[in-house]
């Protein structure tokens, strides 16, 4: 538990599989990792858009008040973090591609 990490094997464009190695406190890393299964990784807005719909409708007890500290919500900051664990997943994926 902890700062979300993922595995992402990919088919084509696609997300074939996803691996949860680290899930956050909350839980949602997992919810994620389902909802973005069978996506294309290409236009990357459009996963965005999976990844932040996925995000929202998780039941979530994050607050939507700005935190003085990092100038956002904390469920925005959230939302960041888990799309940078699947972007982080996906950058993986097509490395271990080219090797082989």
């Amino acid at each position: 538990i902890g700062k979300p990490l993922l595995e992402i094997e990919l088919a084509g464009g696609y997300i074939a599989s996803v691996t949860v190695l680290r899930s956050a406190p909350c839980g949602e890393t997992w919810y994620l990792a389902q909802r973005i299964k069978w996506k294309k990784i290409n236009p990357r807005e459009e996963l965005y858009d999976v990844i932040a719909k996925a995000h929202h409708t998780y039941p979530c007890t994050a607050s939507m008040e700005v935190d003085p500290e990092i100038g956002e919500p904390i469920l925005h900051e959230g939302g960041y973090v888990a799309r940078e664990a699947v972007e982080k997943a996906i950058e993986e994926a097509l490395k271990r591609r080219q090797r082989t």
